[in-house]
């Protein structure tokens, strides 16, 4: 049974957790000093409690480090700008970090719908950390992206008006998202043990391609947009035990997803994410003399739940030293404990890297009911029977967040200088399927396919990283 904390009186939380017997409640005050351990939910009463005064406790961010989703109730449209450096004009809002990346979403809620924002890796840190109250109100609102900005068309300031439509549209949401928050097994932004390597042996960093969005090419999908927002966390490590200089590549961010979609029906699927590409490499087809892809993740996987996406790259440093460490010794590993799971259901991946490159393809394969799908025809969503036809469902990852979590790790000789140029590459393609009545039991299909291709280069001086002296 999950376990929901509420600090304040819980009254749209009573609700929730009465219609749902898998949730436990129990209550606590600031006063008590709290403790989210074993906290599934974290619900915070701002009726009862000001922005100041959570800005003291520090819950969210706390809650956030642990990947425990936040439900907020605001009591004004501008209290969300009190506890963190995101604004919007809405009552009740649901802060949800992935759970092993810090990326997070914002989702404000009304009994009507829902709306969603992503923050990436580095905007989730200012995000947390634009709340301490030593910085006061000015730097909270040092970060205030322009797409984090949210002003609802309707806006919720009569919550208690309808308790049990905004209660089944968080329990929804919530099992929703806890279908398509993929990360698992992993708290590290980079190689397990860097933290503990001289600072001569690595370098670490990130490649931002910064979100994008793109409007699908049809006059039946007003509003409809595809959002991209991956990005490359990258290490570089100079290591003894082999000795190797390793650059460790990851996918981060809050994946590829669409807003706006037309609902689908029994005849329209609406628009839905079917393929995601994703390639990384040295923009020369050839490596250094002596250097070759060590590992990739994920393998090739068809018809699997999950998949191992990383690959439990490992560092360990022994001996004394600094800086300069003349005796410490740097190796590196490959640990199962220590990889990343992604949920793949009614997706497969295929692993095409090439000698040189990280290169895979995300793929729908198959529809909501299970039914084969290929990539292309989104008219294999259509089926038939006697005098009758439709189309099927899509699965949830089709038309929610999909991050497609992979990584590759290089070698070079220790001795190798180099300066290589990377291009970074992300296409999203997404597909829609409409059936329209022809004469009599016939009839057409109309599948508009689209995509959009988003590269960055960048490049690895190999030469900043050196083993010990």
């Amino acid at each position: 049974m999950s376990k929901l904390l509420s600090i304040g009186s819980p009254s749209l939380v009573a609700d929730l957790v009465g219609q749902n017997e898998k949730l436990s409640i129990s209550q606590a005050s600031l006063a008590d000093g709290a403790s989210l351990s074993g906290v599934e939910l974290l619900y915070l009463n701002g009726f009862e409690l000001s922005g100041q005064e959570l800005v003291k406790a520090g819950l969210i961010a706390q809650a956030f480090e642990k990947g425990i989703p936040v439900l907020y109730e605001m009591s004004d449209p501008d209290a969300m700008a009190q506890v963190s450096a995101f604004t919007c004009n809405a009552r009740l809002v649901l802060l949800q970090p992935l759970k092993s990346r810090r990326a997070s979403y914002i989702s404000i809620l009304d009994p009507h719908g829902m709306q969603q924002i992503g923050f990436t890796q580095e905007e989730t840190r200012l995000f947390m950390h634009a709340k301490s109250p030593k910085g006061g109100a000015a730097s909270r609102k040092t970060f205030t992206p322009a797409y984090a900005d949210y002003e609802s068309s309707a806006p919720v300031y009569r919550v208690a008006s309808n308790p049990g439509a905004l209660a089944r549209l968080v329990r929804t949401h919530l099992d929703k998202f806890s279908e398509v928050d993929q990360f698992v097994g992993t708290t590290s932004f980079f190689a397990s043990g860097s933290n503990n390597l001289p600072e001569h042996a690595k370098r670490e960093g990130y490649v931002d391609l910064g979100p994008h969005s793109w409007t699908p090419d049809s006059k039946n999908a007003p509003g409809c947009q595809g959002q991209l927002n991956v990005n490359f966390m990258y290490g570089l490590y100079s290591v003894t035990s082999p000795n190797y200089k390793y650059l460790e590549i990851q996918t981060v961010g809050t994946g590829c997803s669409i807003t706006g979609s037309p609902q689908p029906n029994d005849w329209d699927s609406g628009y839905y994410q079917e393929q995601i590409e994703v390639s990384y490499g040295p923009s020369s087809s050839t490596l250094p003399s002596g250097s070759a892809i060590d590992k990739t993740a994920p393998l090739n996987a068809v018809n699997s739940s999950s998949v191992a996406a990383t690959t439990g790259f490992s560092l360990g440093v022994s001996g004394g030293g600094d800086s300069s460490g003349p005796e410490a010794s740097v190796s590196a590993t490959y640990d199962s404990s220590k990889t990343t799971t992604i949920n793949l259901t009614d997706w497969a991946v295929i692993n095409q890297s090439p000698p040189t490159q990280g290169n895979w393809k995300f793929n729908m394969n198959t529809a909501s009911d299970g039914k084969p799908y290929t990539v292309g025809s989104p008219g294999s969503l259509v089926w038939t029977g006697f005098l009758q036809f439709g189309v099927r469902g899509t699965p949830v990852l089709s038309r929610n967040n999909n991050m497609p979590t992979n990584e590759t790790v290089w070698r070079f000789p220790n001795n190798c200088t180099d300066t290589l140029p990377f291009s970074f590459n992300i296409t999203q393609h997404i597909a829609r399927c409409q059936i329209t009545w022809s004469n009599g039991f016939t009839y057409t299909t109309n599948t508009p396919k689209n995509a959009i291709w988003c590269g960055i280069q960048a490049s690895f001086n190999l030469g900043t990283v050196k083993p010990t002296p």
